[in-house]
Parts: structure tokens; C-alpha cells; sequence
């Protein structure tokens, strides 16, 4: 006769060992699996003649079992025992009876019970002789399950206790690699020379920031965690853009520190880990350096193509004006006597006059040679352009207020073009002032080590320009004059600029003007 094959559902695999090693011994073919689902797909690969469940599985249950086996046409006469770990009343016998189940154990009662109904449905129903029955008793010797239970289970626990310890090996493992990582992350994150900051874009709150993120916003660490978001200027798409692209994101904008003042800077995001995980990097790179640069570029490209300009119409223009200007000096001779005549001259000549003063300001740009710098004396220079401004400060009786340095280093310069930025800055402190008033020439140094530097300032206590000046003060031909050209200020941005040195424009309207002029120390 062939033997007989029962399913056994559990999932806890040493019940599913146990019963495996004393059903073996009568016989039978064991097929198992660890809950209703697996259990379905067994009886589909095998003849099965008993089924043996656990009730609590994860998945689908004993119950769902039956239910699905019973209501099944293949599979509704198979005989199917449950048995469960839990206390069950009547009424829950009751339901099992209502599916089908034939028969219900409580594990409590142990496995010799469950042992012993299997072979009675053997033989019951299947008229099936175990072939031990001819060498042992029906019943299961108490001592002999205890024994074979013991030694499986000491079996499990050892092979538990060797993953346990395999397991806390390498969780120990684990752990100091995490640390050293977190340690070099930590240490790059502190250390980057851009801000980074980590975002929550579902609150918009700021997770953290390093040392150079909190330096460039001008918080503290503990102002900064916590706040709403990046202070972008006024740019809500931005924003948005910044917190949920889903990728990566790249962009230029304006950021404002504590302070209130608006630094340039890129800035690009990307998400920390998963799309799930709602924390995003943002990487902030200071662009104010850059965007300075980028404007001694336009400036320089701006007066370079002025000088071609330049160049290409003084000869056009100076032998015309040359033969207007000997035209005009005649009629003066000519015509002396006539008032009205001579007064129509003199504005004519005053014209040419004034042609040809834009005209050898405009050429200046195209002669724009690089300065041949030597080690000077700042107050020697200043010395000598006061000398040459004696005329127009007596003539306006504007005093001069010196706040000079007593220990100020040499800088490297070409004299000359110096001379010719201080002439400049004064002359148009001079055109701004009342009449009486003073001029104010500051200088010192500021800075340590390498980053010190040389500066001069001139302050009038003149009517100041307009905000909405200010911004292209430094651009040939903008001019707050009636008679001005407007490249005075574009012709010493330009010199200063080749110096590697700054210029300094501060003003308020009725409050007067204050330009300075920094020069590195090498």
C-alpha cells in the first residue's frame, strides 16, 4: 500500500520538525508549509490524504484554510485537523465544526494527542497499517517525545545562538563602520566651502546647516534650525522649485542674511536619500566674489569698446573742429565791437571747447596703457594732487580735513594714473560742495595678514546723489553734472580696477558723498 502523505501547516518550523520526525517513523510523507497561502500551492503540487494547521498564521489562517480546502471539489474530502496554542471556549470549537474541520486540538494537550488522531484517520478512513505497529504500541511513549523534543530544540537553540552571535558580530561590525562614516560625513559637512543645509521640504524647516551656511546667513546655529525655509529674496517659484523637484534642481538667486543685506548666490538641491524620505541637501555657493568680477568684465569690455570708439572718430571729428575753431577765432578779431555778434561766438567757441574736451577724455580710454607700478607713498601722492587742485579750492574756499594714518605702508601703483583718480574724486567732491564748506581725506589700513589693504577716502558734505543713480555711477557718460562728460568715474573705476584695487561709492541724498579707494598689500 503506498503511503500516505499529510500536509503540515505552521509557521514556526521546529513544530513543523517535531511532527515531521514522528510521523516519519510510522510512515508517512510530510509536506509542509509555513502558512494557508504556501499550504493552497502544496496541494496543488501533491496528492495529499490529511491536513494537520496551526489556527494563527500570518498571511491566511487555519480558518481562511479550511474555508478555501472545503468549498474546493478536489480537495473537500481531505480529513483536516486544527490545532491551536491558544484557549478556546465552545464556541469557537463550534465555528471550526460549521467549516469542516474534523478535528480541533489544543497544544496544551501536546503532541501525543495530535499524533494519535492522525493515525486513527489513517486507519479510519484510509484503512492504513503503519509499519511500526508491528514493532511498537499505538501510543506514543511520553518519555521518548520529550527526549526527541528536547534535542530538537537544543539543536534549534544552538544553531540560534551561532546566528545570534554571527549576527552580533557583524552588527558590532556595522556599527563602527557607521560611526567612521558618520564621522567623515559629519567632518565634510562641517568642513565644505559652500553652505550646506538639510531641508524638510514637508514642513519647510531647516534640519541643519554647517559652519559656512551659518557664517554666510550671519545666524547662529541655534537661530537658524528650526526656521521656515531659506530666506530667498521674494521669489516664491523658486522656493517651490527648490523644495519639490523631484531629482535635482540648479539655480541662481538672492538669499538675505540676518542683517537684511542680499548676497548672490547658486544654489541646488537634490533629495537625501529616497522620494519617500522628505529631507532634501541644499548646497548654497556664494556668488558675490563671482558677480564682482563679472562686473569689472563688463565694465572693462564696456570701456574697451569705448576707446575702439574713441579712436575710430577723433580723426573724424578733430580736423573739422580744428577748422570751426580757427573759423570762430576770426570772427572774434573780426568783429570785437559787436556785442550780439561776439556773444553768439563765444558760446560757439565755448561748444568747440567743450567737444574737444570729450574728445580727449574719450581718447584717454584708447591710450589705456597697463600700469607700470613702483613702491609709493600714499600721502605723497595725495600731497601732490592737492597741489594741483589749489586753484579750484581757493576759488570755492573749501578746506580740506586731513585724517591721516601715521604708520601706512607703501602700496605698488603707477603714480600717474593714481594721481589721475585722486584728481577725479576731488575735483567732483569740489563740483558738489557749497561754497565755505570741507572736504574730509581719510586714510589707514584694515585688515590682517594677507588680506590687509591700503585705503584713501574723500568725503564732501555736499547734496548726495540720488539712490537711483548710484547704481550706474561707474558707467561712461552717466553724470549728475549740467557740464560733466560722465567718464570721469568710469575712467578711475577702470584704473582701479587694473590695479586690482576697489572703489567705493557711499552716499545718502543731503547728507553728501564719500568715495574710497582700497589697494592690496602684497
Amino acid at each position: 500500500m503506498e503511503e500516505l502523505t499529510i500536509l503540515i501547516v505552521d509557521d514556526i518550523e521546529e513544530n513543523i520538525q517535531i511532527l515531521r520526525e514522528f510521523l516519519d517513523e510510522y510512515g508517512y510523507t510530510i509536506v509542509a508549509a509555513n502558512n494557508g497561502i504556501e499550504a493552497l500551492e502544496r496541494l496543488e503540487e501533491h496528492q495529499v490524504h490529511l491536513i494537520i494547521t496551526d489556527a494563527m498564521m500570518p498571511k491566511m489562517d487555519g480558518f481562511q484554510l479550511c474555508r478555501k480546502v472545503k468549498d474546493h471539489p478536489r480537495y473537500s474530502a481531505i480529513p483536516f485537523i486544527m490545532y491551536t496554542g491558544d484557549y478556546i471556549d465552545e464556541e469557537d470549537r463550534e465555528f471550526a465544526k460549521s467549516l469542516g474541520v474534523d478535528k480541533y486540538i489544543v497544544k496544551s494537550e501536546g503532541f501525543k494527542e495530535l499524533i494519535t488522531t492522525a493515525n486513527d484517520i489513517a486507519i479510519n478512513w484510509y484503512g492504513y497499517s503503519q509499519r511500526e505497529t508491528e514493532t511498537r504500541s499505538d501510543t506514543i511513549d511520553d518519555t521518548l517525545f520529550l527526549e526527541k523534543h528536547h534535542s530538537i530544540l537544543v539543536k534549534k537553540l544552538e544553531e540560534k545562538m551561532r546566528h545570534l552571535e554571527h549576527y552580533a558580530e557583524t552588527l558590532n561590525r556595522k556599527n563602527i563602520e557607521l560611526k567612521a562614516s558618520e564621522a567623515r560625513y559629519r567632518s565634510l559637512f562641517e568642513n565644505a566651502n559652500i553652505g550646506v543645509v538639510i531641508l524638510n521640504r514637508e514642513t519647510k524647516r531647516i534640519l541643519d546647516a554647517n559652519k559656512q551656511a551659518i557664517s554666510m546667513l550671519k545666524y547662529s546655529k541655534k537661530e537658524l534650525l528650526g526656521k521656515d525655509c531659506l530666506p530667498i529674496q521674494e521669489d516664491e517659484k523658486m522656493t517651490l522649485r527648490l523644495l519639490y523637484s523631484e531629482l535635482f534642481f540648479s539655480g541662481e538667486a538672492a538669499i538675505i542674511d540676518k542683517e537684511g543685506s542680499s548676497i548672490e548666490v547658486h544654489i541646488s538641491s537634490v533629495p537625501i536619500a529616497h522620494a519617500q524620505d522628505p529631507r532634501i541637501i541644499v548646497y548654497i555657493r556664494d556668488l558675490s566674489e563671482h558677480v564682482k568680477i563679472r562686473q569689472k568684465l563688463l565694465q572693462v569690455e564696456n570701456m574697451t569698446m569705448m576707446g575702439r570708439l574713441a579712436a575710430g572718430i577723433a580723426h573724424e571729428i578733430r580736423n573739422p573742429l580744428a577748422a570751426i575753431t580757427v573759423n570762430l577765432q576770426y570772427l572774434q578779431n573780426r568783429y570785437a565791437d559787436n556785442e550780439d555778434i561776439m556773444s553768439t561766438v563765444e558760446m560757439a567757441m565755448d561748444g568747440s571747447k567743450r567737444v574737444e574736451q570729450v574728445i580727449d577724455k574719450t581718447l584717454s580710454l584708447a591710450r589705456a596703457t597697463p600700469p607700470q607700478t613702483n613702491s609709493e607713498d600714499v600721502h605723497k601722492i595725495i600731497s601732490r594732487v592737492l597741489w594741483f587742485m589749489k586753484m579750484p579750492l581757493q576759488q570755492k574756499n573749501i578746506t580740506i580735513h586731513k585724517n591721516f594714518s601715521e604708520a601706512l605702508p607703501k602700496i605698488s601703483v603707477d603714480e600717474k594714473q593714481i594721481q589721475q583718480v585722486l584728481l577725479n574724486i576731488i575735483q567732483n567732491a569740489v563740483d558738489a560742495s557749497k561754497e565755505s564748506s570741507s572736504i574730509t581725506l581719510t586714510t589707514d589700513v584694515r585688515g590682517e595678514n594677507e588680506k590687509k589693504i591700503v585705503y584713501i577716502e574723500v568725503a564732501d558734505r555736499g547734496e548726495g546723489i540720488p539712490k537711483s543713480v548710484q547704481d550706474h555711477i561707474f558707467e561712461p557718460f552717466n553724470t549728475t553734472k549740467k557740464s560733466g562728460t560722465g567718464l570721469g568715474l568710469a575712467i578711475s573705476k577702470y584704473i582701479m580696477d587694473r590695479h586690482n584695487g576697489n572703489i567705493i561709492l557711499s552716499s545718502n541724498p543731503g547728507e553728501g558723498t564719500s568715495i574710497r579707494l582700497e589697494f592690496p598689500i602684497y
